[in-house]
């Protein structure tokens, strides 16, 4: 409808918000259409599929530092908290 100005004015702004919304809904129309869009734009991405050396250390290092945060004590304090938000005081 913003695309081809079906009686509304052309906006592409809201153009690429409602394929937004209906890609993340699942729309493969609307995902091929932003794809269409972001390689008209000149944004393209690396076609071959394959991550990056330095984007696959970044995501290894950001693996790490979740990893990092777990801890058995945490876990338990979770369960603690949860377990006394679910009594009910008189």
């Amino acid at each position: 409808m913003y695309n081809n100005a079906e009686g509304v004015e052309e906006d592409s702004g809201k153009k690429l918000y409602h394929l937004e919304l209906a890609a993340i809904g699942g729309h493969l129309t609307a995902r091929y259409y932003l794809g269409y869009d972001e390689e008209e734009s000149g944004n393209r991405r690396d076609q071959s599929g394959f991550v990056s050396r330095e984007d696959l250390a970044a995501l290894r290092a950001h693996q790490a530092a979740v990893d990092a945060t777990k801890s058995h004590q945490r876990k338990v304090a979770e369960i603690a908290t949860y377990e006394m938000s679910q009594q009910k005081f008189l």
